[in-house]
């Protein structure tokens, strides 16, 4: 009985250090949101990335897309994500970054709606992932449309992600 609760505390303070450690080392968005990483699970070689975005600006904001590619010489306006390993995830077919939702719909075509003060959902789904990677230790996820202006831009920029390993 004391060993179940000893292992059930270890694994409780173990995630509490794992959310610690994530970074949020940039975040360019002209408007208040708050950004969360909240768990990144790895299969084999393909797993996700989930965040939690809340709009904090008290408007309604209609159809933020998702950037998959750059789209001019800033690379911040690339959603990029980097291994320990030295692997580099792109949106593209012959691997990486393979599916974005938000909010339910594809992130990268459709965009998604953030209500005020309602969490939306986020997955970067991801494939051929090493089998030695044990953390991401960059996503850059850049947007279009991200503020209550059509064209608003802007990017956030996570490091140190902990990978999960599940069978």
């Amino acid at each position: 009985m004391k060993k179940n609760i000893f292992s059930v505390l270890m694994l409780l303070m173990l995630s509490l250090v794992a959310n610690a450690q994530i970074k949020t080392s940039r975040q360019y968005i002209p408007i208040d949101i708050d950004i969360k990483v909240k768990r990144c699970v790895v299969s084999g070689s393909q797993g996700y990335i989930d965040l939690v975005f809340t709009n904090n600006t008290g408007e309604f904001i209609k159809k933020v897309v998702v950037q998959s590619s750059e789209t001019c010489l800033d690379k911040n306006n690339e959603t990029i994500v980097y291994d320990d390993e030295g692997n580099v995830y792109k949106y593209t077919y012959q691997g990486g970054i393979y599916k974005i939702t938000f909010g339910g719909e594809s992130g990268q075509y459709d965009g998604a709606n953030l209500p005020e003060d309602i969490p939306v959902k986020m997955r970067i789904e991801l494939e051929n992932i090493s089998e030695y990677a044990t953390e991401f230790t960059m996503l850059n996820i850049a947007f279009r449309n991200i503020s209550s202006h059509y064209y608003g831009v802007g990017s956030v920029t996570f490091r140190n992600i902990p990978i999960t390993r599940v069978e």
